[in-house]
């Protein structure tokens, strides 16, 4: 998983609901950027989005049930080699059930 993106899921544990433009600017990201990295993320499906009842310019996001799952994972499991990779060990294909990756402790760098 890209740092960036693991920024965002973080992001949006402790926030649980947030506007885009409100996780762009606090993520210090620019609007455009988070827009395309949170349509990864609805696709993988680890965040919902919708539209404000309100005001409906204003899109919120938040973590998915898969998402919340993901974001609760151990984040000590990650070795240095896996900030360049975005991966979180070896896995081997056609063996055990598919696991969703876990989040390397150098993609929490400087997301807080």
């Amino acid at each position: 998983m890209p740092p960036i993106q693991a920024g965002v899921l973080l992001y949006l544990q402790r926030h649980m609901e947030a506007s885009v433009t409100d996780a762009a600017t606090a993520l210090r990201l620019r609007l455009p950027t988070l827009s395309e990295v949170v349509k990864d993320l609805v696709r993988k499906p680890w965040v919902t989005k919708r539209r404000s009842v309100t005001d409906t310019r204003v899109v919120h996001v938040s973590l998915s049930r898969r998402g919340n799952a993901l974001a609760r994972t151990d984040r000590t499991a990650g070795t240095p080699s896996q900030c360049h990779t975005g991966r979180t060990g070896p896995k081997s294909p056609g063996h055990g059930p598919e696991e969703p990756p876990r989040i390397a402790p150098c993609a929490l760098r400087g997301w807080r």
